[in-house]
């Protein structure tokens, strides 16, 4: 079995739960290869060794690259409620800010927790 980069494994050298990463071998300043590795103890990994499951959702998670959750701005009465009509939007002369979230915002921006303001303060 040949390991993917970044693919989730149990490393046969030191037992750890790891990742596979590729290591380039160099002759002085000329590439002569790759060897798949460990990411814990750099342990050269066999590509004839073919007890371990592909596993690419582990690195996805750790690194936190899931797909977003998209976010309906759009409510039951067909009003799209933005940032700049929600009560927690405050204009600054150097940020508009959501006083909510306690961030930056764009006034054309969208969140599950918008609370429509109710006059024009």
């Amino acid at each position: 079995m040949s390991y993917a980069k970044g693919q989730k494994i149990t490393c046969p050298n030191c037992g750890a739960d790891a990742f596979v990463k590729l290591e380039t071998i160099m002759d002085g300043w000329t590439k002569t290869g790759e060897a798949v590795v460990c990411s814990d103890c750099n342990g050269a990994l066999d590509d004839a060794d073919s007890s371990h499951a592909p596993d690419t959702a582990g690195l996805s998670s750790f690194l936190g690259t899931e797909k977003p959750v998209p976010v309906q701005v759009i409510d039951d009465s067909g009003k799209i409620g933005f940032c700049r009509d929600c009560v927690s939007y405050v204009e600054h002369p150097f940020a508009i800010r959501c006083m909510l979230h306690n961030r930056i915002t764009e006034p054309m921006g969208s969140c599950s927790d918008y609370d429509e303001r109710k006059d024009d303060t």
